[in-house]
């Protein structure tokens, strides 16, 4: 009978484990690419200016599981701008799809429900910067065996919050002369549609005392 049962719960055991030999040979695989895409690949297809605008948040880069689900959620998410802007036929393509498959398989074990990328800042990364951040999260990921754990998904620390929400940013000044000149003709149209009615006032005064002096003339020689 304790065999039987030492044998169903390493069967368990096995099952359960997220590190089994062909997802760490996957991940290693993976790796050894990445370092190639990094000296050569990456560089023969990407210009030195080419951006991807993305979410990300330095914060999730620490030692803990679920600092490593975070980071590799919101990597998956920047691969997939960039695959918005490349064709299905560019020769990165295929590659790009394979590490965004990688990584939503570290992310999905540990939340419940699919993350908002949004609540964190948007910056622009390099293609080689995006790639070195994901080899960092697969090497994190494999150093703590592949871990399963349920997570909540992080909030963006307050600093951060208030970049995101543009309280902190100072107005550009050709945003702001175009404003200041429309409200000077806003004034200046006031001022004039004032001045306007003054003089209009000023002339019927003038009329209506032009015709009590002579009505008063007429009165004088009647009488």
């Amino acid at each position: 009978m304790l065999p039987t049962v030492l044998l169903l719960l390493s069967v368990f055991t096995v099952r359960g484990s997220a590190c089994d030999d062909l997802n760490r040979a996957a991940i290693n695989n993976l790796q050894d690419t990445i370092k190639n895409e990094e000296k050569t690949g990456f560089r023969e297809v990407f210009p030195k200016n080419y951006y991807v605008q993305h979410h990300f948040n330095g914060s999730t880069q620490c030692e803990d599981s679920c600092c490593v689900s975070s980071a590799a959620f919101l990597l998956a998410d920047s691969w997939k701008q960039l695959l918005q802007h490349i064709e299905w036929i560019h020769i990165k393509h295929r590659f790009i799809s394979e590490l965004i498959s990688q990584l939503n398989e570290i992310w999905q074990t540990s939340f419940q429900e699919t993350p908002n990328p949004s609540v964190f800042p948007s910056g622009p990364s390099s293609p080689r910067a995006l790639l070195t951040y994901t080899s960092d999260v697969f090497s994190k990921w494999l150093a703590l065996n592949c871990p399963v754990e349920m997570c909540i998904f992080p909030s963006p620390a307050p600093q951060q919050e208030k970049e995101y929400n543009g309280t902190d940013r100072v107005p550009v000044e050709t945003e702001s002369v175009p404003v200041t000149e429309r409200g000077r003709d806003k004034r200046g149209l006031t001022a004039a549609a004032i001045n306007g009615d003054v003089g209009l006032s000023g002339w019927f005064l003038c009329i209506l005392c032009c015709l009590r002096m002579l009505l008063d003339v007429l009165l004088k020689e009647l009488g």
